[in-house]
């Protein structure tokens, strides 16, 4: 396939400014980080979130293949890292440091974070969460980011019954050796959000991502700690006292699904406070509305490519099929990409909210 375009899309959010949240500027901020919005000094109440998508209902990023279900689960959940202002990995629960460049690294966990089970996060969690993706059970798509630990494909193979490559020091310390040097470990390897092996072990890998533990039950160690779950609906969530960082500020937290074409709408009754993954359609409407939303950017790891489909696809044998001989020149293709205008492609269909 010929590239023609790269987009990075920008992540948005919509929320409902309240006269008692503090004082808001009539001053245009243009694009603003979200991560740094100030917070309410007030305790206490409940938040209603609307969903824009309907989730599947398996609550672990590692299970699942729907965006919808990552965005409920990241109100109970965290990784293990972070990430910097521009994207890179840093240290949160989590830690590292290298023992031989790129092919062994020793990862350390803090110590007293708990589960909402009660139990405490130990490193025995993260040895879980990867023998989970490598197992030949295992039926989501991420096993192909830990293959390239040493001794993974056998254990895949079932030759083994162990990671050869994870190596546990004590109850919060780890090494991970990978087959060669992996100079982009920190990105591809999986650190979480996690599994909890005290709590899913006794569940066969392959019905985890169906098991009521993960759809109906989920435990995370998040701020926040799932009470009940309508399939494809609404998930309700309590603060989790014993949060690592402390009391969370809300009691609680109320996930609705609704119709993306309702939900300026729904805020401006005041039945929503906040939609993520909101689009570019709803921020325009946000920005024009009386209602006092305000429209919250910050960048996003989506991107999406526009190319040529050079081959036919035989949907029988699900495989490529013919060459498609016009798209194989490479003059056609180099030409379309200078034709094509970017900055009003990104306005026609995200109205401005992306970015080359």
């Amino acid at each position: 396939m010929g590239k023609l375009i790269k987009y990075i899309s920008i992540l948005l959010i919509v929320v409902l400014v309240l006269s008692a949240c503090g004082k808001s500027s009539n001053k245009d901020e243009g694009v603003k980080d979200a991560t740094k919005t100030e917070t309410s000094k007030h305790k206490g109440g409940t938040l209603n979130v609307a969903l824009t998508a309907p989730p599947s209902g398996v609550y672990s990023s590692l299970l699942n293949s729907t965006h919808a279900d990552s965005v409920v689960e990241g109100y109970f959940n965290e990784s293990l890292l972070a990430t910097d202002k521009k994207i890179r990995p840093k240290a949160y629960i989590a830690s590292w440091k290298d023992i031989e460049p790129a092919k062994k690294i020793e990862f350390k966990i803090k110590k007293g974070i708990k589960w909402h089970d009660g139990n405490e996060l130990k490193i025995d969690d993260w040895i879980y969460s990867i023998e989970v993706l490598a197992n030949k059970d295992y039926e989501g798509a991420y096993y192909p980011s830990v293959e390239n630990i040493q001794g993974a494909k056998d254990y895949h193979e079932g030759k083994t019954d162990h990671i050869s490559g994870l190596k546990k020091i004590d109850d919060y310390t780890m090494q991970v050796t990978f087959d060669k040097k992996q100079e982009n470990y920190l990105t591809g390897f999986i650190t979480g959000p996690l599994l909890s092996k005290k709590y899913l072990s006794d569940v066969p890998i392959k019905d985890l991502a169906k098991s009521d533990k993960i759809r109906k039950y989920p435990i995370g160690i998040g701020p926040y700690k799932v009470k009940k779950i309508v399939p494809g609906e609404a998930v309700q969530l309590v603060k989790f006292d014993d949060y690592w960082q402390g009391k969370p500020a809300l009691d609680k937290i109320n996930l609705k699904v609704i119709d993306q074409a309702q939900i300026i709408k729904a805020m401006e009754k005041g039945d929503i406070d906040v939609a993520n993954d909101a689009t570019g359609a709803m921020a325009k409407d946000a920005k024009s509305s009386n209602a006092g939303l305000k429209v919250l950017s910050a960048p996003s790891l989506d991107y999406g490519l526009i190319g040529f489909v050079s081959h036919d696809y035989d949907k029988k044998a699900n495989k490529t099929g013919k060459v498609r001989p016009k798209y194989e020149d490479k003059e056609l293709r180099k030409a379309m990409l200078y034709a094509i205008d970017r900055e009003k492609w990104i306005k026609a269909f995200f109205n401005g909210y992306a970015s080359e």
